[in-house]
């Protein structure tokens, strides 16, 4: 059997818990690129890899998304994702938006 490590995903109130952001400022800085956006795992839910998050906790001053190991599965990390207003998750993609 092949070893691999499991890199689960974090959904909003634990990344705000163990980020002490607030979560205007937490989607600020994904717009800015200064912290790691969020993956679509569901067709309504989305959240971060714990693995990104903690690259965060580690230099949160000056992290920026090019200091993640691996790149977006759809291209540009900043601008991936953006906030919804009518949206429960705080996620949507942006061709999807009205």
């Amino acid at each position: 059997m092949p070893a691999f490590s499991l890199d689960p995903f974090l959904r909003l109130p634990s990344v705000l818990e163990c980020t002490g952001l607030s979560r205007a400022t937490l989607y600020r800085k994904i717009k800015m690129g200064k912290f790691p956006p969020q993956h679509q795992i569901g067709e309504r839910c989305c959240g971060w890899r714990q693995s990104e998050v903690a690259v965060w906790l580690r230099n949160p001053m000056s992290f920026s998304v090019d200091d993640l190991p691996s790149p977006a599965p759809c291209g540009d990390r900043s601008a991936q994702y953006e906030r919804s207003a009518n949206a429960n998750s705080g996620c949507t993609r942006r061709d999807e938006t009205r």
